[in-house]
């Protein structure tokens, strides 16, 4: 009988997908925004962000893999191993929901689905104190502290699997003293870089001045070559000190002003002249974005607008467009 029947067979399609571990990014502290040397006694923002890739199969009876837990990792100087403090794990969610009804008295608790997420933002602050040597030891002025952090997943197939870290930065321990030459080291910079654009502000000025002068004599002639490229450098000039006074950019004059008094308060440095200082530059910079830089731009926009009704200078201009053709 085998002979006469056919040999079966089954097919099945078998589908591996590869689970990374997270990807978690240190946001803060960070070097563009936080000055990294600080004293012993300072409070840093602490910014986590950690994501993962959930996979979804399609079936609603698969479980969706996401992240599990996500900790800080630290040492001190040249320590063997990070130690790690933990930031958000199933257990302390679990803890939240359970002392609710303590927190809350009276309002019932209603059936729920804790959902985990597939990625956490994590934003405290971080007490440098709370950090310590291997052996308990407070931390002192010339330690170097090896920050990173760190979050694993729901996998519980891949055997081995590492857990998912940021790139590590470093945080100085240093005196108060030194914090304070530190910072008037960094506003005698600013100052020098804010009366160098008070300089470049007035010969913008200067050259639209002469420009408009020009143009507003009875039966103006056209712009030279020179009047031109005064125009042009004029602004040039503007765009310059916008972006050095204003900008987004965290080496602008205002960033790191506010930086400075970021930094004041997370180590707990009030009223000081440093303080004092630095709100005085922060107003100055406002004031040169708002008030001057605006009125030297609108001179540059009433100049060109000259220049367009002028029929001489259409005419030169369009002469100069020939000769470059």
């Amino acid at each position: 009988l085998h002979e006469t029947v056919l040999p079966a067979s089954n097919g099945y399609d078998l589908r591996l997908m590869r689970d990374p571990s997270p990807v978690v990014q240190l946001e803060r502290p960070s070097s563009s925004k936080d000055f990294l040397a600080v004293t012993v006694d300072a409070k840093l923002p602490l910014q986590i962000r950690a994501e993962d890739v959930v996979i979804d199969t399609g079936r609603p009876d698969d479980p969706k893999i996401s992240t599990r837990s996500v900790w800080l990792e630290y040492r001190v100087n040249d320590e063997p191993t990070f130690r790690s403090q933990m930031m958000a794990s199933p257990s302390m969610s679990m803890v939240r929901l359970l002392s609710a009804s303590t927190q809350y008295p009276g309002v019932p608790l209603e059936p729920m689905e804790v959902r985990i997420p597939a990625s956490y933002l994590i934003s405290r602050l971080l007490q440098v104190s709370q950090l310590k040597h291997a052996d308990g030891n407070a931390l002192q002025p010339k330690d170097v502290v090896t920050l990173r952090a760190a979050a694993d997943d729901f996998d519980n197939v891949t055997f081995f699997k590492e857990a998912g870290r940021s790139t590590e930065i470093e945080i100085r321990i240093i005196s108060r003293e030194e914090l304070e030459l530190n910072l008037n080291k960094e506003q005698n910079d600013l100052q020098d870089k804010l009366m160098k654009l008070h300089r470049d502000q007035r010969e913008a000025i200067r050259k639209v001045q002469n420009v408009q002068d020009k143009l507003n004599k009875k039966d103006a002639e056209p712009l030279d070559n020179k009047d031109l490229t005064d125009l042009d450098r004029a602004k040039e000039l503007q765009e310059e000190i916008r972006r050095q006074l204003a900008s987004q950019d965290q080496e602008s004059i205002q960033a790191r002003a506010q930086k400075m008094l970021n930094t004041l308060k997370q180590n707990e440095l009030k009223r000081t002249g440093v303080e004092r200082r630095a709100k005085q530059m922060l107003r100055e910079v406002q004031r040169l974005a708002s008030e001057e830089l605006r009125q030297i731009e609108s001179q540059l926009d009433q100049a060109r607008r000259q220049m367009d009704r002028n029929p001489k200078q259409n005419a030169q201009t369009e002469q100069a467009k020939a000769l470059e053709r």
